[in-house]
């Protein structure tokens, strides 16, 4: 089972999670990206860029299921 995730900055302007959750014979995966500006100095960059890559990382496992 892939483990929740969560990626906030100091300033807490840009956020990313990603939550799963068994329900029943289900899985059920949340992620959400919270970008608070529309415009950011060229200093948010490596804050944006470190939040990509997470979520590419996150959003990209492969989840094997095994019939019992």
């Amino acid at each position: 089972m892939p483990k929740n995730k969560r990626i906030v900055t100091d300033d807490k302007e840009i956020a990313y999670s990603y939550i799963i959750e068994q329900k029943g014979n289900r899985l059920e995966v949340t992620t959400t990206t919270k970008v608070s500006s529309a415009n950011y100095p060229k200093e948010y960059y490596p804050a944006f860029k470190q939040i990509w890559e997470v979520a590419s990382k996150q959003e990209n496992q492969v989840i094997s299921l095994v019939k019992k």
